[in-house]
């Protein structure tokens, strides 16, 4: 939850305001004109449930666009996960780690995608709506397989694991490579 106010009160009223909510709740509290940065991610694709739609328009704007170089950092985060998973005797924490894994795949196209269409767009449908074909394809392989299937739902090679991460990241860094390509191409106008 979001709390952008011109006087916000100290933390610790907004806690006891959500305390008996069924779930659990993150606060963050903004000051008026305060921009969220990074943090306006979360809060673009969340809910205004009540207050100034502008003044979460003016926390978010200006959120900045991924670069490349983030992606790229993310794909090799995501080994660092994979490798955490498979020394791990603890199942719930393998699986955990695996999961993770592919997911980092996952984000690292979609902020390679964010980047190449310059946007402050998060959400994958979007970003997929918005890229040229076969790119958009490509792209949908990724999300459907890293995101939906082997992260959400866990279903991933359980016996190839590692086969299959080193055929996905080689997948997930050309689209990464053809991207940063193409955004850098000239571009030719009729």
């Amino acid at each position: 939850m979001a709390v952008i106010s011109t006087a916000p009160l100290p933390l610790d009223a907004y806690e006891d305001a959500v305390n008996d909510l069924p779930l659990p709740v993150d606060i963050v509290v903004l000051r008026r004109g305060e921009k969220a940065g990074r943090l306006a991610l979360a809060l673009r694709v969340g809910v205004c449930l009540w207050g100034d739609r502008n003044a979460l328009r003016e926390a978010t704007e200006e959120m900045p666009v991924p670069t490349f170089d983030e992606a790229r950092a993310v794909l090799r985060r995501a080994r660092d996960y994979l490798q955490m998973g498979l020394r791990q005797s603890d199942s719930v924490y393998r699986h955990m780690d695996i999961r993770n894994a592919f997911n980092a795949l996952f984000d690292a196209a979609r902020l390679a995608a964010m980047c190449f269409l310059d946007t402050e767009e998060t959400r994958w449908g979007e970003l997929r709506r918005s890229l040229p074909s076969p790119l958009s394809e490509r792209f949908r392989r990724i999300i459907e397989t890293l995101h939906v299937a082997y992260f959400y739902h866990g279903q991933y090679p359980h016996e190839q694991v590692a086969d299959a991460f080193d055929r996905w990241q080689g997948e997930v860094t050309a689209f990464v490579d053809e991207l940063e390509r193409l955004k850098g191409a000239p571009q030719i106008s009729a």
